[in-house]
């Protein structure tokens, strides 16, 4: 009899898990061609793992490890005879041609256009490498486990980073076993989803899935407005292309939902992107015994700036937002922010704070421009 089991994935019940990665394809503008010599450790169906190797055959790091997809790679020795992938073993010592850029996976990625075969370990050569660690079990406890994972592939310059979205509202049928899970997301379990630092002039970026979909969508809301406004926020327009897609051009911080569907059925999956050259970020939730909040403050422009650290607070009223005053004096003088800054904020600094939407901010300067960085949060009860 087929069984139908419906489980309800609160913020416990979210899980995301990174198996061997094959490698996307890389942009067209890739900003180099490099060559790897390494050894195979691990070789089957195209996928191989590898690691960087001497000249002479050894291993340096055998914590260095990389994978990559070959099944469509020009594959030949060093005398130029052609193999196929199913003739590549673990122990060969192979030089790998990619594009120069490395996804930020575990393990790393990379995408090869061709292998040579130049050489073979030793008789009763060992993998040094414990291989499990890249090939562990599902937990059968997860109701995700036998759904597809997906991720987004993005550039940074010479790197393609790789970041594992959360899976969120699912209804899944395989082996004779259906799978609904009714998702907390996106309202309550934000604080799990994956944010992408979006670095400028790099918009691209591409959903990758550990199965491909029979079709996807994507939408976006700007994170702000999506914690204040729930449903009724106004959605962006993210065109996606064969799993391409670009960043939103207005710098901020955004909720993605992807939705794909295979003939096995359909899953969400949630991740954020933060493209603000300043950001300040707070727990979404804090409670008012909690007397304070910790925050961070970020420069992610690569130069020196400086903030003042004399916080305004915002209260969400019926009309907009409504100034807190405060009742608590400060020194104007601003501080060093080089990459980023910590720090709290106490309650008693607004006498008679009560549950509701709130809004910190904190004033900073650049170059003698002054910003202002701001970051929403609930007070909540208790």
């Amino acid at each position: 009899m087929n069984t139908l089991h419906r489980i309800f994935a609160g913020v416990a019940g979210i899980f995301a898990a990174l198996a061997v990665a094959a490698c996307g394809k890389a942009p067209d503008t890739a900003p180099t061609t490099a060559l790897m010599r390494a050894t195979i450790l691990y070789a089957e169906s195209g996928t191989l793992l590898v690691a960087p190797s001497d000249p002479d055959g050894s291993i340096p790091n055998e914590n260095d490890v990389y994978s990559t997809v070959v099944s469509g790679a020009e594959i030949t020795d060093s005398e130029g005879n052609s193999f196929a992938a199913e003739d590549l073993s673990a122990g060969q010592i192979v030089e790998l041609i990619y594009d120069g850029y490395i996804q930020e996976t575990y393990p790393a990625g990379i995408a090869c256009s061709a292998v040579r075969i130049v050489g073979q370990q030793p008789d009763g050569w060992e993998v040094p490498t414990d291989l499990s660690q890249f090939f562990a079990e599902p937990d059968p406890n997860d109701p995700y486990a036998s759904m597809p994972s997906m991720g987004v592939e993005y550039h940074t310059g010479e790197t393609v980073s790789y970041t594992v979205s959360v899976r969120g509202s699912a209804d899944w049928y395989e082996d004779g076993r259906g799978i609904a899970v009714d998702s907390a997301l996106p309202f309550d379990g934000r604080d799990r989803v994956p944010v992408v630092a979006v670095k400028k002039g790099f918009r691209e970026a591409k959903l990758s899935f550990s199965r491909e979909p029979d079709s996807a969508a994507l939408r976006c809301w700007a994170w702000e407005d999506f914690a204040e406004n729930g449903i009724g926020a106004e959605e962006i327009e993210i065109p996606l292309d064969g799993g391409a897609f670009s960043w939103p051009e207005q710098q901020g911080k955004y909720l993605f939902v992807a939705w794909a569907e295979w003939e096995n059925g359909s899953v969400s999956y949630y991740f954020a992107a933060d493209s603000r050259p300043f950001a300040l970020e707070i727990a979404e939730k804090i409670p008012l015994s909690a007397g304070e909040a910790a925050y961070t403050v970020r420069n992610r422009t690569g130069e020196a700036a400086e903030i003042l650290l004399i916080p305004a607070l915002e209260r969400l009223g019926e009309d907009g937002w409504e100034e807190v005053p405060l009742e608590m004096g400060f020194c104007g003088v601003p501080d060093p922010l080089e990459n980023s800054r910590e720090g709290t904020v106490s309650f008693s600094w607004w006498p008679g704070l009560v549950p509701g939407r709130y809004r910190l901010s904190l004033t900073g300067s650049q170059d003698g421009e002054e910003f202002r960085v701001s970051c929403g949060f609930e007070l909540t009860e208790g």
